[in-house]
């Protein structure tokens, strides 16, 4: 003789009881998911950021390192913020010498890196004019308003927060320069820039020439 089986069903209770602790995994789980892109998502501007500072750092330091002493000139009250000296490289990038005297090296441009705001956003830009070759340069009469005028410019860094350039006072034909740097994301500083990462560099820059 065969008994018969029982079968039990939930409750009400137990069925809200696991539909409850199910909604709280779940949300618990998108709640790390939400975290981790948000993470991934400021790593990657972090090192957008530091790529692009060091870069900017490098090139303007190797091209003002290789300017002439008393040809490096500064923005006046009211121009552009920026810097102005110049170099010995032709457009190809490469030096040139004056063979038929003593061998000096030939200057070919004067370069300008300037600052500029737009949108209360600031951008660091470079610009260049050229000269006629001559191993004894007299100093530009132009200032970084020129420059900014010239079609031709080439935006050096989008994420620049501040800019600042001057002679060092205790050596020698030599600048300091500073400069940070950063890209709006979500992180909220207690200066107001809402800024992934601030990327503060400062380099001392000594002429060769």
């Amino acid at each position: 003789m065969s008994g018969r089986r029982r079968y039990k069903g939930f409750s009400l209770i137990e069925v809200t009881v696991y539909l409850t602790l199910l909604i709280l995994i779940m949300g618990g789980a998108m709640a790390i998911m939400l975290l981790a892109n948000c993470f991934f998502g400021s790593t990657l501007d972090n090192n957008a950021v530091q790529r692009d500072a060091q870069a900017t750092m490098m090139r303007l330091s190797r091209e003002l390192e290789e300017s002439k002493e008393d040809q490096v000139l500064f923005s006046e009250d009211g121009e552009p913020k920026g810097v102005i000296f110049i170099s010995p490289r032709d457009e190809a990038g490469e030096f040139e010498y004056d063979f038929s005297g003593e061998g000096r090296l030939m200057w070919q441009k004067w370069i300008c890196y300037f600052v500029e705001e737009n949108g209360g956003k600031l951008k660091l830009l470079r610009t260049e004019t050229p000269i006629m070759p001559t191993t004894e340069p007299t100093p530009t009469t132009w200032t970084t308003s020129h420059f900014q005028a010239i079609h031709k410019r080439e935006v050096v860094s989008h994420e620049l927060l501040a800019f600042e350039i001057v002679p060092d006072s205790t050596i020698e034909n030599t600048y300091n320069v500073s400069a940070s740097f950063g890209r709006e994301g979500h992180t909220h500083r207690t200066d107001g820039d809402r800024v992934a990462e601030r990327v503060e560099i400062e380099n001392s820059v000594h002429l060769r020439n």
